[in-house]
């Protein structure tokens, strides 16, 4: 889980900064598809990640339980919006000093950054760290028929959304109505 950590959270700083300050083709289109990934719930995307996981040979492996967290899109935005704030000018003067955008990036950008990476790193150490429950994710199991997957899947998701429900009756029902 702290390898994949480190590394997702290197891939996603990278990426960030690349969508806040570098000036490429396809930039706007590209991260407002990224935003657009960001609407579809992860149950909806569990029973293809775990087919193409099957797929690839990536099941029961420890790559295969990285994969799902190396890049997360929320990552890709917190640390563009964060990115955002860094000045030209500093980029700039790096930049005339003639250092390459990977310098740029180690130097100036990284330490500038590093309060959003730990945060980003925290997030994904939970995600990941919870990864690790085989009841949890359904890239452990090898020899699941998808009908199986998609029933451990809904039914893990009734599961979560009956707890929340049971919670909030029990708070109501303590505290009475809230005054709005």
């Amino acid at each position: 889980a702290v390898g994949g950590t480190l590394l997702g959270v290197f891939i996603t700083g990278m990426a960030g900064y690349a969508f806040a300050k570098l000036r490429f083709r396809g930039r706007r289109p590209l991260f407002r598809a990224l935003l657009l990934g960001m609407v579809v719930p992860g149950q909806v995307a569990m029973l293809p990640m775990f087919l193409l996981l099957r797929e690839m040979g990536l099941i029961n492996t420890l790559f295969g339980a990285m994969i799902p967290v190396l890049a997360p899109i929320y990552g890709v935005f917190l640390v563009r919006q964060y990115a955002l704030s860094i000045p030209d000018d500093l980029l700039d003067a790096a930049r005339l000093d003639g250092a390459g955008e990977l310098r740029i990036f180690r130097s100036v950008v990284l330490p500038t950054i590093t309060p959003v990476l730990v945060t980003l790193g925290v997030f994904i150490l939970m995600i990941g760290w919870y990864g690790f429950n085989p009841g949890s994710q359904l890239t452990y199991a090898s020899t699941v028929d998808a009908n199986i997957t998609t029933y451990i899947g809904v039914t893990t998701t009734l599961g979560g959304c009956a707890g929340a429900i049971t919670a909030m009756l029990f708070a109501w029902f303590k505290w009475g109505k809230p005054d709005l």
